[in-house]
């Protein structure tokens, strides 16, 4: 990950144009400015209630093209003086130049150039301040340093390296295949054995311990119960860590994501909030006070796409284990949280802000500001393209199908051919907060099938209950019925469904057709639902 995020020459973040919509992603503070002024004010009370010192700076890790901070220094400024942290010095943890030179032109365009500002590669080369109170951003940064992955064998704990694949299976069905591949160490590696030692010296679960083998697949437990008495084993050795005692509590087939990284980071900042003058840090990123398995995964042109895939030219991240953060900094500082990036806006006065800008704000602009709050109020990824090929043990392992898949709110599906997604139906079941379904496979089926949209049917007999869909939108060819789908509308997953797309509608004669779509608009109409062909309301 390090290497194909931050080479000097080929990484991903030293070379591309990564954000904004010519990029890979936009971040929260690119889309609107209240994000970063509800920070900003949260800064605000902690520094009045430390005490209000006459001397601020500010560390920022990972600042992007530096929007955030120049929201949060304009909210500093627009305040009375006596409620205005006085900001003398700048930190900004930054490798790429490029991105340095745009910051710095960020603050001067701002009007901030005159604030002393450093750069620096690590959080560890920041000085410790002695008369500054010390405020720590670090947003969507812990999600792109990099992991360690290991999984549990019958023969212990083994990592999951990065491997060239097998030249044979690079084309599979004229479908181009990236030559690298995920396996497993044949032996323990130095990480694996110091990383999953605890699972020999931690007790190890009670024989009739309600761990399930569905826990095979992922990895979702919590920090187990601190231990009585303190967890430490013979003297001189290390108390145990509560968040790596896992290790001992999961089955074979469990995978677990740790990232040294994100410890040594943590441990940095906690040290940069002990000075004399006091500080605090925010953290905002994707993840939840647990450890994850398979929640590595690359982003591309707004999408989520295949991590291994165009190293260089992918952004590659995982979810953030939040109890981990803690943990290390627990000797340091008090750490808060974690709590929904909703709730936090929210209780900052999201909804006052909004109001105030809408009043204000173009017509153009309050499109964006609305999309943006709406965007900010919500703790999920937007919409997942999943593609099944026929390798499908390569569907049911994708690294970030179990951990994204609980809060997806889009799923987009290309089937090739349904024999692939009649053995993959068991995925669907993680599909607990689906409002929008998209089908791309009708066309790719044998067109001898008697009920092709019994392949649909089965499709939402799978997804879990409740119902959540409010939004379907499948394909249809020249062999396919319309009157195959009207029946579907009274499926128990569709009960909450308001609108039905359609690309086209199928060949048939007139009659038959006008049929059809008279059965399919009666349908519709008792059930309040909204259908389209081809983007054009019916």
């Amino acid at each position: 990950m390090t290497l194909c995020l931050q080479h000097p020459t080929l990484g991903y973040y030293t070379t591309k144009k990564v954000f904004g919509s010519v990029g890979d992603f936009i971040t929260s503070p690119e889309i609107s400015q209240i994000f970063g002024e509800l920070l900003a004010i949260w800064y605000v009370t902690q520094w009045v209630a430390q005490g209000l010192s006459p001397r601020v700076r500010i560390v920022e890790l990972g600042p992007g093209k530096g929007t955030l901070l120049a929201d949060i220094l304009r909210t500093f400024k627009a305040l009375p003086s006596h409620s205005s942290p006085p900001v003398t010095s700048i930190h900004l943890i930054e490798t790429s130049d490029a991105m340095r030179a745009e910051q710095k032109g960020k603050l001067e365009r701002a009007g901030f150039a005159a604030i002393e500002t450093h750069w620096w590669g690590s959080v560890d080369e920041v000085p410790k301040s002695e008369d500054e109170f010390t405020v720590i951003v670090a947003h969507e940064f812990f999600d792109a340093l990099p992991i360690h992955v290991f999984e549990n064998t019958p023969k212990g704990w083994r990592e999951v390296m990065v491997d060239v694949a097998d030249p044979k299976s690079i084309i599979v069905s004229s479908t181009p295949r990236v030559p690298l591949r995920l396996v497993l160490s044949p032996n323990p590696t130095p990480a694996s054995t110091m990383y999953t030692r605890m699972s020999t010296i931690a007790s190890s679960p009670p024989p009739n311990s309600n761990i399930s083998s569905s826990l095979s697949f992922d990895t979702t437990l919590p920090p187990p119960p601190p231990p009585s008495p303190s967890p430490s084993t013979e003297e001189g050795t290390p108390p145990i860590s509560q968040t790596l005692s896992r290790f001992a509590r999961l089955p074979v087939g469990s995978r677990m994501e740790i990232s040294p990284a994100c410890w040594e980071v943590a441990r940095g900042v906690g040290n940069l909030l002990q000075g004399p003058k006091g500080g605090a840090g925010l953290v905002v990123d994707y993840g939840d006070e647990k450890a994850f398995g398979r929640s590595w995964r690359g982003f591309r042109k707004h999408q989520i796409v295949d991590p291994l895939s165009e190293p260089g030219h992918t952004d590659l991240t995982a979810n953030v284990d939040f109890s981990y953060l803690a943990e290390a900094m627990s000797d340091l500082v008090i750490s808060h949280g974690p709590l929904t990036q909703s709730d936090f806006l929210t209780s900052l006065g999201l909804q006052p802000r909004l109001e105030g800008l809408l009043r204000k704000a173009t017509d153009e602009r309050r499109g964006e500001i609305e999309s943006a709050a709406k965007s900010a109020s919500k703790d999920s990824l937007k919409t997942l393209h999943l593609h099944l090929f026929p390798n499908v043990e390569e569907v049911k392992l994708c690294p970030a199908l179990t951990d994204i898949g609980p809060h997806l709110p889009a799923l987009v599906l290309d089937t090739d051919p349904w024999e692939i997604l009649e053995n993959s139906l068991d995925i669907f079941p993680i599909f607990k907060s689906l409002r929008s379904f998209s089908w791309n496979g009708l066309g790719r089926f044998d067109p001898l099938t008697a009920d092709h949209t019994g392949n649909l049917g089965t499709i939402l007999d799978a997804f879990p209950s409740p119902a959540t869909l409010t939004h379907l939108s499948v394909g249809t060819e020249d062999f396919f019925s319309l009157a195959h789908i009207t029946p579907l509308l009274s499926h128990p997953t569709l009960a909450l469904l308001t609108k039905l797309d359609l690309p086209s509608l199928p060949s048939s004669t007139p009659a038959e057709q006008a049929s059809d779509v008279a059965a399919m608009a009666k349908a519709c109409e008792e059930r309040g639902i909204q259908w389209t062909v081809g983007g054009v309301a019916q």
